[in-house]
C-alpha cells in the first residue's frame, strides 16, 4: 500500500462505523558497509641501507692493533665493524663505538577500524491516506495524513463504507547519518635486525 497500490481490505471495512488508521512513519537506521575499508597503500622507502663484507683482517698493518688500514681510494664510506645478530639491545665495545641497526624485512600490522553510522538526522516523511467508495480506488471518500510525528486516521463517513484504500508518499526525505570509524591503526614493524658496531671512520672524529 505504501507504494500507491490500491488495496481492497475485504471484510475489514464492513460497515460505516469503522475508520482507517495508518501508523506513524519510521526512519530505519543506516547500515555501515560490510566490507572493511582498505588499508592505504604506501611506498616503501629505505632511508638507510648497508652492505656488509666478511673476511679476516690483516694483522700488523696499522700502527694501532685495534684499527684496520684501508686505502683512501677504497674507503667509499666503509668502516670496520663487528656484527651482532638477534633481538635486544647491544652495547658496543669502546674500540667499535658507533652502532648501526639494519633490517632485512618488514611486517605490515596496520588495519582500519570498523565503519559505523550515527543516528539518521534531517529526515522528513509523510503519507497521504485515502479511502474510496469503490473497490478500485476511484471514488474518493476521505483523505488524511500520517507522518513521523503522528499516525494518520481517516474517520468513517455515515452511509459511505470504504471498499478500498491507498497510501501515497507526500514527502520521502530519508536524511543522512554521520559516519565514523575507518581509522588507521597499527604500524609497519621492521624485522630481522642486525646490529653493527663500527669503528669511527677517518675524518669523522675531528
Amino acid at each position: 500500500m505504501l507504494n500507491g497500490t490500491c488495496v481492497v481490505p475485504g471484510d475489514v471495512l464492513a460497515n460505516d462505523h469503522q475508520s482507517i488508521v495508518l501508523g506513524a512513519t519510521r526512519v530505519t537506521p543506516c547500515e555501515a558497509s560490510i566490507e572493511p575499508p582498505p588499508v592505504p597503500q604506501f611506498t616503501l622507502r629505505w632511508y638507510r641501507s648497508g652492505v656488509a663484507c666478511g673476511g679476516i683482517p690483516q694483522e700488523r698493518t696499522c700502527a694501532s692493533p685495534s684499527k684496520t688500514c684501508v686505502s683512501p681510494d677504497q674507503e667509499h664510506g666503509f668502516a670496520q665493524c663487528i656484527m651482532y645478530l638477534g633481538e635486544g639491545e647491544v652495547t658496543c665495545p669502546e674500540d667499535y663505538p658507533e652502532d648501526v641497526v639494519l633490517y632485512d624485512g618488514m611486517r605490515d600490522e596496520r588495519h582500519c577500524t570498523p565503519c559505523e553510522c550515527g543516528p539518521p538526522t534531517g529526515s522528513e516523511c509523510s503519507l497521504a491516506l485515502l479511502s474510496f467508495r469503490d473497490g478500485a480506488c476511484g471514488e474518493l471518500i476521505t483523505a488524511g495524513t500520517a507522518s513521523s510525528h503522528a499516525p494518520g486516521c481517516v474517520a468513517a463517513v455515515p452511509g459511505k463504507t470504504p471498499k478500498s484504500m491507498q497510501a501515497i508518499w507526500q514527502v520521502n526525505q530519508p536524511g543522512s547519518c554521520e559516519p565514523s570509524g575507518g581509522e588507521l591503526r597499527g604500524e609497519i614493524v621492521l624485522t630481522g635486525p642486525s646490529t653493527f658496531c663500527c669503528q669511527t671512520r677517518p675524518g669523522e672524529n675531528g
